[in-house]
């Protein structure tokens, strides 16, 4: 699976000029648009727990305005770029080293712009990605991130080890795991719209990508909300089969989250629970691998599941799902 072909690819004295570039920073800001955006949140939450490191995020189109004046000499610009040639991210990067920033950039075409522009950068090594939607460079990004926060601290080995596990597990489940999906796509095929909720500071992010996934491959208009945030007005647009898409991170917030799904589920909603282990019947899909995974690699495992959860369900609306209209793979303006 294309999740462990980051670890094989990554060469280590790659890994420990980006880590070195980290500890000598005075700040950090990580920055990317749409699914790199996305990895990026969740790569700050890394950094955190791992190499005790804090980092600013911002999306590339608003670096101009809001991150340009923490930019100074010792910054370090984490820039994230699938095609490495996105207007924003490119702009973004060229104002920071004006201003004396370092950049670790984290991309998949070789030769790209952001390539040349990168002080460091970090390959996420995925092939090309043919389609508009992002799905295995938004993996991968989050395989190299995980990678990157866990040479700090001497633990790569570590999480190198659970990441191809974890690839391995997918790899075995991944038809069990498509005919559940499947199923799902059928039952929420005519819903104009979604709520996707999570928490914390890998589960939600985790949700903004999930709405994006079903907004460009499955034309689903999806909003993504913590789910503490759910009972402060989204919940009263709740009618019956309305989709709710419950992510259920690792650890006790799964505990806080259940009461917010069962409302949903007793106010007519049509529930679809994604989660590691299997839970006691708390609604009306589940999606689950049934296991005990590190907190930290939940991203890794479930964003696959998202991923085809999305192209399931525009594949049942008989949408080209490869080609969303109105948006382009490399956005240049």
């Amino acid at each position: 699976m294309l999740i462990g072909r980051s670890v094989n690819a990554l060469q280590l004295e790659y890994l420990k000029d980006a880590a070195l570039m980290i500890s000598k920073a005075r700040n950090i800001i990580i920055t990317g648009s749409g699914t790199s955006y996305h990895a990026a949140l969740i790569g700050r939450h890394y950094l955190r727990a791992l190499a005790d490191a804090k980092a600013d995020v911002i999306p590339a189109g608003e670096f101009l305005y809001e991150g340009l004046d923490m930019v100074e000499p010792g910054t370090l610009i984490i820039a994230i770029s699938q095609s490495g040639e996105s207007a924003d991210i490119i702009r973004a990067v060229r104002m920071a080293k004006r201003r004396g920033a370092a950049i670790l950039g984290i991309i998949n075409r070789l030769g790209s712009t952001l390539m040349r522009e990168s002080n460091v950068y970090l390959p996420v090594s995925t092939g090309p990605e043919m389609a508009v939607p992002a799905t295995k460079t938004f993996t991968a990004t989050l395989s190299v991130l995980l990678q990157l926060s866990a040479v700090i601290p001497n633990r790569l080995s570590e999480f190198q080890a659970k990441i191809l596990e974890v690839s391995k597990l997918l790899t075995s489940r991944v038809d069990s795991i498509r005919d559940n999906v499947k199923n799902i796509a059928e039952e929420i095929k005519d819903s104009g719209n979604a709520y996707v909720i999570s928490g914390g500071p890998l589960g939600y992010p985790l949700a903004l990508e999930t709405a994006l996934k079903l907004k460009e491959a499955a034309h689903m208009h999806a909003e993504a909300y913590n789910f503490r945030e759910f009972k402060h007005g989204p919940m009263t647009l709740i009618t019956s089969k309305f989709p709710v898409i419950a992510i259920m991170p690792c650890g006790e917030m799964n505990n806080d989250m259940e009461p917010v799904i069962v409302e949903s589920w007793h106010r007519g909603a049509t529930t679809i629970i994604i989660s590691s282990k299997y839970r006691h019947k708390i609604g009306d899909f589940m999606i689950s691998l049934n296991g005990d995974f590190d907190e930290l690699i939940m991203p890794i495992i479930y964003a696959p599941i998202i991923q085809l959860l999305a192209y399931e369900l525009g594949v049942a609306k008989g949408i080209d799902v490869d080609n969303p209209p109105h948006i382009t793979k490399v956005v240049t303006t």
